[in-house]
């Protein structure tokens, strides 16, 4: 691992650590205030709209004040807004607090991958890109199991969220580790994106529905068939346990090949798996455990490989505007994702996991036909880690903290 990047994912692993807690937390909470099923569909798709709109406006926050401070920025606000959950209790209320959440942890997941895929060259980029994700899942686990500290019918879940993202500052503040360049292209284009690697904005499309519907239904799916909280947080724990075993081999495997072979073999699993875990309520409890571990290690790592792909082919002053990119297909399909499961959930049984289902099918055979039509990209070197040679970026200090004072917070990871 480059020691450059251990304190951004050490403050990647806090943030996530909040995170992980309020996607459990979140739909128990939301089941014991009376929430329909369409009702948590959008919540998820507020948190999806918002987070396309991170996606579009973070870039400009990035090129004006660079990665350190829109870290921070965007850390803070996140921060704030998790207690209010406690305190507003509807649902209109809560779309929009879901919202402004997603506006930041789009715009903290862009300065992240950005941050690694400009530090790195396209034979180490899908381990790096891996080492994020297996952190990211470990905390996420991490974050998950807190669920049993806190009864969520209280506020205590709320401002423990708060607090682990608001610690996810400090080890950024405190390092001394050069970062990256602020870059004039920022603009996230998807046509672009398309243009220069259509497997990848498929990919992120794809697992934006996927990732989108599992997050915001699968806890409600447990408790209407009378899962307690504590089993709804070890069903998703054991799911992300499943992608983060996956993620080390994956990207081992598919920096020495075509990523896209990878990419048809983690479709076919996750096919595969998804059909049978519709039916999971008949299922013995540790059939459906790991039935969630088979199907997180097919479908998690989707995400990354779809990033190393389309980075394999941007050029060093596109790292911001490919991750822009990147995260606005997966916000976009993440917007519809909820709301189109959510339908297939009142119009079949099993619905949730034959949608995602046939997503996966559809990847598949779009990832195979732009294989007969493309080969592998070339390999390239790493581009330049530090600042020199170009307008640098000031390594965020202490002081400069305390004299950059807002009201913002971030938020992490839901590309699991």
């Amino acid at each position: 691992m480059r020691h450059s990047l251990f304190p951004l994912l050490v403050g990647n692993a806090l943030l996530v650590l909040g995170t992980g807690l309020q996607s459990v937390l979140l739909p128990v909470r939301a089941r014991l205030e009376g929430y329909t099923d369409r009702m948590l569909g959008l919540l998820g798709a507020g948190y999806y709209l918002g987070f396309v709109l991170g996606c579009l406006a973070v870039p400009f926050l990035v090129r004006r004040v660079g990665h350190s401070r829109a870290f921070t920025v965007l850390a803070v606000v996140a921060a704030e807004t998790f207690p209010w959950h406690a305190a507003l209790l509807s649902w209109p209320a809560w779309v929009g607090l879901r919202a402004v959440t997603g506006v930041c942890l789009a715009g903290l997941s862009m300065v992240i991958e950005s941050w690694i895929n400009e530090t790195s060259a396209n034979a180490e980029r899908g381990r790096m890109l891996a080492t994020y994700l297996v952190v990211t899942a470990c905390a996420t686990m991490a974050g998950q199991s807190m669920l049993h500290l806190a009864d969520p019918a209280t506020v205590t879940g709320f401002l423990l969220v708060a607090l682990c993202i608001g610690l996810s500052l400090v080890p950024l503040t405190v390092s001394a580790a050069p970062v990256p360049r602020r870059r004039s292209r920022v603009w996230p284009d998807l046509g672009r994106l398309y243009r220069t690697s259509p497997a990848a904005a498929a990919g992120c499309l794809s697992v934006g529905l996927i990732n989108g519907a599992f997050w915001s239904l699968v806890p409600a799916v447990l408790q209407s068939h009378g899962a307690t909280a504590g089993r709804v947080a070890t069903f998703m724990s054991i799911a992300v346990a499943g992608g983060a075993l996956a993620q080390w081999p994956v990207g081992r495997v598919a920096d020495r090949c075509d990523r896209r072979w990878v990419m048809l073999a983690a479709c076919g699993g996750a096919l595969l798996v998804g059909l049978p875990l519709g039916l999971m309520h008949g299922l013995p409890w540790a059939a459906q455990l790991a039935l969630a571990a088979a199907f997180g290690a097919a479908s998690f790592p989707l995400y990354a490989l779809s990033a190393a792909h389309a980075n394999d082919h941007a050029e060093p002053d596109e790292f911001v505007q490919t991750s822009g990119g990147l995260l606005l297909a997966f916000g976009v399909g993440a917007v519809v994702g909820p709301l189109v499961a959510a339908w297939a959930m009142a119009a079949a049984e099993g619905g949730l996991f034959l949608f995602t289902a046939v997503v996966h099918l559809g990847l598949a055979i779009f990832v195979a036909h732009r294989m007969t039509l493309r080969g592998p990209p070339h390999t390239k070197e790493a581009p330049a880690a530090s600042p020199e040679g170009g307008q640098a970026e000031p390594v965020l200090s202490p002081r400069s903290v305390s004299g950059f004072r807002v009201t913002c917070r971030i938020g992490g990871g839901d590309k699991w």
